[in-house]
């Protein structure tokens, strides 16, 4: 989205300049080109608010739109109101400027004093306007306006909306498959955002929100290019105060009636996706301005195994036609182990503590992308995770070390185990993970801990 521009200089008197004392007022004058377009959005209105950076005060706040001079000039106003020029003076110090594009009537935002009250204005879901007419913020922080300066100050303004598109292809295990994409749907999703950046979405309210239209579509033949099901479907930004919680993320629903090749159809067979993680995704924020592209392949029915990539961009991306969700999957990658000086045998497959001391394990585990991973003890009695030194969850992502820290609850004259297992949910149900990787799962094929007897 182009930048507004504002530049400063001395007041003027009948054209011409007059030299200000160290009070006198500074022009700040910005030019916004109204009613034209750019990138499918159309500048209906500008609003520049200008804050006391030390007060919090709104010194200035006027709108204006393609109604021209219809709004009038404020006292030390002046400039050519049809193509929005903003001329407004003020004292010398430092403020925060705020520009508003294409803002809703119902905000009222004339009557905004202070910025506690315009960081409190919201967008509802339900009264999300159109792509072409999307609302727009931007802001600049500790601007200091002097009888010299600034020459020029930019403000890049953001479509305030996250905007959604969701393509599919088919590649099966069996090449015979068949399927058809009958609905998608979204859970979780908030039911609104703050018109400024920078806060966390503090509601509990969340809807699940139908973003699929028209008839089913089929996907006969395994392919390598996409085909787009949802197109730019509008939402609100939802930025989370613990960007790491995957309970709190939206997530995608496919449903699809399924076909075998040996000729058994499975209506309603469903698919989630937990948006937006990927390999590229540092959290499960959807974030204001971009345009997230999922690219999902079906490999088979009621899978659950699932790495994503995603493509993030301005809003004018589209995506490429590589990477995406692949549902039947199952990729492991992990590097585990023992810490140096943990006592083990049967292979390292077994670790030996004693009391007041206590086993650590670190890992990473980069797929199932998104998936959350539990730690499991068959013997929680007699042991425990130590959450201070170490963690018992998390969100399997590429590059992150996790460590489990392990210890006995108390003195033992006999011999005392527990299984070590973890378990891997990506919202639809639980499996647990190879963790020695020798192609099983279960009793058996579990770390052990045991407890080393006074």
């Amino acid at each position: 989205m182009a930048a507004l521009l504002l530049t400063a200089g001395c007041m003027r008197d009948g054209g011409q300049q007059i030299p200000p004392g160290a009070d006198s007022p500074v022009e700040v004058a910005t030019r916004a080109a109204i009613g034209s377009t750019a990138g499918g959005l159309t500048i209906g209105s500008v609003r520049i608010i200008a804050i006391d950076n030390v007060t919090g005060a709104v010194v200035f706040n006027r709108q204006r739109d393609t109604s021209g001079g219809s709004l009038g000039l404020m006292p030390g106003e002046h400039g050519d109101l049809t193509v929005g020029d903003f001329i407004i003076s003020l004292l010398p110090g430092t403020y925060d400027f705020r520009a508003v594009v294409n803002e809703l009537a119902a905000w009222g935002l004339d009557n905004v004093t202070t910025r506690t009250a315009l960081e409190a204005v919201t967008l509802q879901r339900s009264a999300m306007p159109a792509e072409s007419a999307m609302v727009c913020v931007g802001g600049v922080e500790n601007v200091v306006i002097s009888n010299t300066g600034p020459a020029s100050l930019d403000i890049p303004v953001v479509r305030v909306a996250t905007k959604l598109s969701v393509r599919v292809r088919k590649e099966t295990d069996d090449p015979d498959d068949t399927f058809s994409i009958t609905d998608a749907d979204l859970s979780g999703v908030p039911r609104w955002s703050y018109l400024m950046p920078g806060r966390d979405y503090d509601g509990t309210a969340t809807d699940e929100v139908d973003i699929f239209a028209g008839t089913p579509v089929a996907f006969i033949a395994d392919s390598e290019t996409y085909t787009e099901i949802v197109s730019g479907y509008l939402l609100p930004e939802y930025p989370m105060a613990d960007p790491d919680d995957a309970t709190k993320a939206i997530s995608l629903n496919l449903t699809a009636d399924y076909t075998t090749a040996g000729g058994a159809t499975l209506t309603d067979n469903r698919w989630n996706v937990t948006l937006p993680a990927g390999e590229a995704a540092t959290s499960f924020e959807m974030l204001r301005g971009t345009h997230y592209v999922v690219n999902v392949t079906i490999r088979r029915a009621g899978g659950f195994d699932y790495y994503i990539v995603y493509d993030v961009g301005k809003w004018d991306k589209v995506g490429g036609d590589t990477g995406g969700v692949t549902i039947g999957d199952n990729t492991y990658s992990v590097t585990r182990g023992w810490t140096a000086g943990t006592t083990t045998e049967n292979g390292g497959n077994t670790a030996r503590v004693r009391l007041n001391e206590s086993v650590t394990m670190e890992f990473t585990m980069a797929q199932p992308v998104s998936g959350r991973w539990t730690a499991q003890l068959s013997n929680p009695s007699d042991f425990y995770f130590d959450t201070v030194e170490g963690v018992r969850s998390g969100i399997a992502r590429e590059g992150f070390t996790y460590r489990i820290v392990i210890r006995p609850r108390g003195d033992r004259e006999d011999d005392v185990s527990t299984e070590l297992y973890i378990t891997i949910d990506n919202g639809v149900r639980e499996i647990e993970w190879d963790l020695n990787q020798d192609g099983t799962q279960g009793s058996l094929h579990r770390y052990v801990i045991k407890q080393i007897p006074r």
